[in-house]
Parts: C-alpha cells; sequence; structure tokens
C-alpha cells in the first residue's frame, strides 16, 4: 500500500514538473508569428521576374539576399515564425511534383555552382526520401526531400 501510493505521488509530481515544460515546447513551436516577427510574405511581392519563379507564397528576402536556389516550378508552402535573420535559423517548406531524385539533384547542382560544399550522402535510387547537407561560409544549409502522395516536399533549414 505504500508503494502505491509513494508511486502516485511521484507521478503526480513529475507531471506537475513536466507539464508546464511540455505546454511551453509546444506553445514555441506554434506556427504564429512571435511578437515583432513579421509574416514572411508581409510586404514581400510574388516572386515575379527571378530565375526559379515560382507560385503561392514570395521567399523571404534573407534567402534571396543570400541568393539561394528556388526550385523551378515549386510552390513555397510556409516559412518558420522568423524570417530576417539566421541566429536562431530559417525554415522553409516547398511542394513540386518533380520526383525526389530530380529535386535533390537541382539543389545539389545549384548549390555546388554558388560555392557550396556538399557533405557526402548515400541515397537509394528510387526512395521515397533524400537529404541534402552543404556548408558555405559557416552557414549550413540542410533540405529533407519526401515524396508524399502525388507531391514532392521540400523541407529547408539554414542556420549559421
Amino acid at each position: 500500500m505504500l508503494a502505491r501510493c509513494y508511486s502516485a505521488a511521484v507521478k503526480k509530481r513529475i507531471l506537475t514538473v513536466l507539464f508546464p515544460v511540455v505546454a511551453a515546447s509546444l506553445c514555441a513551436c506554434s506556427s504564429e508569428p512571435a511578437a515583432g516577427d513579421q509574416p514572411a510574405e508581409a510586404g514581400v511581392p510574388p516572386a515575379a521576374s527571378t530565375a526559379g519563379a515560382t507560385s503561392g507564397m514570395a521567399y523571404p528576402d534573407l534567402y534571396r539576399d543570400m541568393d539561394l536556389p528556388e526550385l523551378p516550378g515549386g510552390n513555397l508552402t510556409s516559412t518558420g515564425r522568423q524570417t530576417s535573420s539566421l541566429s536562431d535559423g530559417l525554415a522553409l517548406r516547398v511542394e513540386t511534383a518533380m520526383p525526389v531524385a530530380e529535386v535533390r539533384d537541382y539543389y545539389s547542382t545549384a548549390l555546388g555552382e554558388l560555392g557550396w560544399e556538399e557533405s557526402p550522402t548515400r541515397g537509394v535510387p528510387g526512395a521515397p526520401m533524400a537529404g541534402l547537407h552543404a556548408t558555405k561560409d559557416g552557414v549550413t544549409y540542410m533540405a529533407t526531400i519526401t515524396r508524399i502522395g502525388d507531391a514532392t516536399q521540400v523541407a529547408i533549414t539554414l542556420h549559421d
């Protein structure tokens, strides 16, 4: 009986301590902009004359200022909570009908031409997922490319 009461008390204590931490973490991962952050599309005209012009949202100024590749025919579907600095990282999601291998080859070639050094990865031909990791001047560019149904999703993160 004492063990059962002790166990319940410990569980209650753990939940009391962990619940606020988990709740704060979930709030921090919200898709709502943080106070003072502008939504990525605010005040930014849609991509029109860039080489990799896309439909949907416009790429953030920070991404464009770094002259990073924009997937031709891709549709930028979301950005992270902030888009003005790399200190907290920059996150983008792009959707396309292109196969995973073609998307990976595009980013690999485009980043290589811009002087990014790609880390070796082992790909599996025909796999529904691929990754890419490249660095330049202390900045890391990571892309996770996943086929989901009829679309290929590209999750891009940049950080210094």
